[in-house]
C-alpha cells in the first residue's frame, strides 16, 4: 500500500520531484567530484615527488659554493642520505624568444639547467628520463600551454658571441618547478650546450644545494644545523612540504571552490525539501487525519512520506555519482598532465560514492526531522484543516480594509506573510543561496585577479622590483638606483629593503632560520589575516607559514 501511494504522489508532482532530484543530483556529483579531485591530487603529487627523487630541503644560492666545506658537514649529519650540487645558468628574459616570440614581457625566471644525476630529476610525460642531444632543448608543460609550443619549434638566445638556436625535442615535467605558483622555469639542454653558454658572457650560474633526508620530518632540525653552520645560503629555501603544497595548491582551490557549491545546493535542496514536504502535509491533512483517528501510527505515516524522498534522495544521489564517474578523466585532466598517472585510482571511486552516501544520509536525516513535526497534528484539528505545523495568527488582522486597487493586492500579499513568515522566509532564503551558486565563481576569479590580491599573499602592490643578489657593492648600487629615480616624475612610491637571514629561537627552544625583510612598511602595505603591521623597532609581521 505504502509504495502505491508514494507511485502516486510522485506521479502528481512530477515538476517538484524533478527539481528537487536535481538539486540533490548536483550536490552530489560535485561533492563526489571534489572528493575524486582531493585523492588524485595527494595520490599524484606524492607519486611524482617520489618519482623524480625531490629533495625534502632544498637551498638556492646565487654565487660560488664551497664542495669541500659542504660535503664535510654532510658527512657530519647522519641524517642525510643523498647530497647533490646543482647548477643552473640565469639567462636574461629579453635574450630569450620561442620561435619568434620574444619572452621580454614574461615574468618567470628563466635558467638553463642540465638533466640530474641522482635527484630533482626532470622526467618525460611518461615518467622517463630526459638526455638531451646537443641541439635540442625541452620546454617545462607550462610554456607549452602558455605559447603553444610544438615539437620542431625554435628557441633562440642572443648572446654577445651571436644568436644560438635550440630546437624543441619535446616536453618535460618539473616537480620542483612545475606548479603556476612557481617564479622560475629551467630549460633543459645538452651537457655540451650548457659548457658553451656558461662561457657565455652575461650569464650567470647558480646552485641548488639538494639534500635527500632519511625522512621529511627532519627537514626542519636539519635547516636550523644548516644555518647554524654559516653555509651558503644567498636565496630561498624550500622543504619537502612546501614543494608539496605548491603542487597541489591550484587544484586545491578547485576543490575547495566545488565543495562550497556542493554545500550552498545542499542547502539550497534542505529548504526546497523542507518547503514542499509541509505544504504537502498541508494538503493532506484530512487524510492524515482520518489514518490517525483510525488508529494509524505515526510511524506509518511517516514511511509514506519518508518513502517518496527515498526515491527522489536515492535517484538523485546514485545518477550524481554516476555523472561524477562519467566526469572523472576531464576531473583529472590537469592532474595527468602536470604529475602523471593516479596512485590507486579506485579509491578515488570509493571517496567520490562516499560523497554520494554522506549526501543522501544527511538529507534523509533532514527529512526525517521534518516529518516528526506530525507528532504535532491531532486527529480532530487535523479533520478541521488545522495543522498547527505553522506559526498562523489565530485571529489575523483584516487584510483587505479600506484599500481599493492595486492596494488591495500589496494589503493581501503582505498580511499572507505576516500570518506565515518562516513559509516566505523560505522562498527569500533559496532565492539568496540560488543567486549566491551563481556569484560565487565569479567573485572567486574576481578576487584573484584583483591587483590587490597580491597584497594577502606577502608582496606589496608595486610595479617594478629590483633584486640586488650576490653583489659586494650592493649597497652602493642601491643608492645610485634610489638616486636616478627619486627625481623620475613617473615614480610615485620609492622604497628599499634590506633581506637578511637571522637566526630565531621557538618557544621550544629550536633555533630556525628567518628571512626578515627591513624597510618601512608603509610604503607598499600589505593586507594582514590578523593584527597590524609593525609599528615600532620591536614589532615583526610573519607569513602564515613562519607563525606556525
Amino acid at each position: 500500500m505504502i509504495r502505491t501511494m508514494v507511485r502516486a504522489s510522485l506521479g502528481a508532482n512530477r515538476l517538484v520531484s524533478v527539481f528537487l532530484a536535481g538539486f540533490l543530483l548536483l550536490a552530489s556529483a560535485l561533492l563526489s567530484s571534489a572528493l575524486i579531485l582531493t585523492l588524485g591530487v595527494f595520490g599524484s603529487v606524492d607519486r611524482f615527488m617520489e618519482q623524480a627523487k625531490l629533495p625534502h630541503y632544498m637551498q638556492m644560492h646565487s654565487g660560488p659554493v664551497n664542495a669541500e666545506r659542504m660535503q664535510r658537514f654532510v658527512d657530519a649529519r647522519p641524517e642525510v642520505t643523498d647530497y647533490e650540487l646543482i647548477e643552473i645558468l640565469n639567462v636574461d628574459n629579453g635574450a630569450l624568444a620561442f620561435d619568434g616570440t620574444s619572452l621580454g614581457a614574461e615574468i618567470q625566471q628563466n635558467v638553463f639547467a642540465t638533466q640530474s644525476k641522482r635527484m630533482d630529476l626532470l622526467l618525460s610525460t611518461d615518467g622517463t628520463l630526459i638526455h638531451p642531444k646537443p641541439g635540442e632543448i625541452y620546454v617545462p608543460l607550462f610554456y607549452q600551454s602558455t605559447y603553444d609550443l610544438k615539437q620542431g619549434q625554435q628557441v633562440s638566445v642572443r648572446t654577445p658571441d651571436g644568436e644560438r638556436i635550440f630546437t624543441i625535442a619535446g616536453v618535460f615535467r618539473d616537480a620542483q618547478m612545475n606548479s603556476t605558483m612557481s617564479s622560475s622555469k629551467r630549460l633543459l639542454i645538452s651537457d655540451a650546450d650548457y659548457a658553451q653558454l656558461r662561457e657565455t658572457p652575461g650569464t650567470s650560474p647558480e646552485y641548488l644545494i639538494d639534500f635527500r633526508l632519511r625522512s621529511p620530518g627532519d627537514a626542519k632540525a636539519f635547516e636550523a644545523a644548516y644555518a647554524k653552520a654559516g653555509l651558503e645560503a644567498d636565496g630561498p629555501s624550500l622543504t619537502w612540504g612546501l614543494f608539496r603544497l605548491v603542487n597541489s595548491l591550484n587544484d586545491m582551490v578547485t576543490v575547495l571552490l566545488i565543495s562550497l557549491m556542493s554545500f550552498i545546493i545542499l542547502l539550497i535542496s534542505f529548504l526546497c525539501i523542507r518547503y514542499t514536504l509541509l505544504t504537502t502535509i498541508e494538503e493532506d491533512l484530512r487524510e492524515i487525519g482520518v489514518m490517525k483517528a483510525i488508529g494509524v501510527r505515526d510511524k506509518r505515516i511517516r514511511a509514506i512520506y519518508l518513502g517518496k524522498y527515498r526515491w527522489l534522495l536515492g535517484g538523485g544521489c546514485v545518477v550524481g555519482f554516476l555523472l561524477a564517474v562519467a566526469a572523472r578523466g576531464a576531473i583529472l585532466a590537469n592532474v595527468k598532465r602536470q604529475m602523471g598517472a593516479v596512485n590507486h585510482p579506485w579509491l578515488g571511486l570509493l571517496a567520490g560514492l562516499l560523497g554520494a552516501a554522506i549526501v543522501y544520509l544527511v538529507a534523509e536525516g533532514y527529512v526525517r526531522r521534518v516529518l516528526k513535526k506530525l507528532r504535532k497534528i491531532s486527529p480532530l484539528n487535523a479533520l478541521h484543516g488545522v495543522s498547527g505545523l505553522s506559526r498562523t495568527k489565530q485571529r489575523p488582522r483584516p487584510a483587505i480594509a479600506p484599500a481599493t486597487g492595486r492596494a488591495v493586492n500589496r494589503r493581501y500579499a503582505l498580511a499572507a506573510i505576516r500570518r506565515d513568515p518562516s513559509r516566505h522566509l523560505t522562498i527569500l532564503v533559496v532565492a539568496f543561496l540560488v543567486t549566491l551558486v551563481l556569484l560565487v565563481p565569479f567573485r572567486v576569479g574576481a578576487t584573484v585577479g584583483s591587483e590587490k590580491f597580491v597584497t594577502y599573499m606577502g608582496m606589496g602592490d608595486y610595479d617594478l622590483r629590483i633584486d640586488l643578489l650576490n653583489r659586494d657593492d650592493a649597497t652602493a648600487v642601491a643608492r645610485r638606483i634610489q638616486d636616478a629615480l627619486a627625481g623620475n616624475r613617473e615614480v610615485r612610491q620609492l622604497a628599499t629593503y634590506t633581506l637578511e637571514t637571522e637566526s630565531v629561537t621557538t618557544p621550544k627552544g629550536e633555533t630556525h632560520p628567518l628571512r626578515i625583510d627591513y624597510g618601512d612598511p608603509r610604503a607598499f602595505p600589505l593586507r594582514y589575516g590578523s593584527g597590524h603591521a609593525p609599528h615600532t623597532a620591536s614589532e615583526i609581521g610573519l607569513s602564515e607559514l613562519n607563525a606556525d
